[in-house]
């Protein structure tokens, strides 16, 4: 569907893992335990980034924030 590069570098997008590698998985198309280890471990990753970006932005806004009243 996608052009061959292109498809490389979405495998590495947090979208994919969103739907595709479940997909994926649940079809048995991962043939190897290494391969599911890997998107697993990728999972991770962005699991972390997205924590700690989400972390970030929360402090910064939570700076800047302001509340007056009862």
């Amino acid at each position: 569907m996608l052009p061959q590069a292109l498809f490389a570098v979405s495998a590495y997008l947090p979208f994919s893992y969103l739907a595709f590698f479940p997909v994926q998985l649940l079809l048995g198309k991962l043939y190897s335990s290494s391969e599911l280890l890997t998107n697993l471990g990728l999972q991770v990753i962005w699991l972390i980034l997205f924590a700690l970006i989400c972390k970030s932005v929360w402090i910064r806004g939570m700076s800047v924030f302001d509340a007056s009243g009862k």
